[in-house]
């Protein structure tokens, strides 16, 4: 059915809005450690460079937060941000299992209202521009 197309196709962007946060938020943790060995002279290995330990660190910093963002996927966060989302997405959970002509119609226009959402509807931009600057 189509609707498990659109459930898939939300999860997409949400995931880049948790890839987008989890980049950021690895940058900031790479410039502020980088910061602090440059200023005192710190090693963090013997036996690696600093530049390579920390990028070392950085993936696994990385690959931890976009796991610990990611696990807690909800539709609801959509029906928040897109009011005009909540009630049909409602529904159409509700008929999923369902194949008649009311229920294709409903999940026709709930595809239509779809096509308006993106991940700059869920993005908290705030929170971005203060990590990025």
């Amino acid at each position: 059915m189509r609707v498990e197309t659109l459930f898939k196709r939300l999860k997409r962007e949400f995931i880049k809005v948790n890839l987008l946060q989890a980049c950021l938020d690895t940058l900031m943790f790479f410039l502020s450690v980088n910061l602090v060995l440059f200023l005192f002279s710190l090693s963090i290995t013997s036996y690696l460079p600093n530049n390579q330990a920390l990028l070392l660190l950085s993936t696994v910093f990385f690959l931890f937060d976009l796991s610990y963002r990611s696990k807690n996927y909800q539709l609801e966060l959509y029906e928040q941000k897109n009011p005009e989302l909540h009630e049909i997405l409602r529904t159409a959970r509700d008929n999923l299992e369902k194949n008649n002509i009311a229920s294709q119609a409903m999940f026709d226009e709930l595809m239509d209202r779809s096509r308006k959402v993106t991940s700059e509807s869920i993005i908290p931009s705030k929170r971005i521009i203060q990590k990025v600057l």
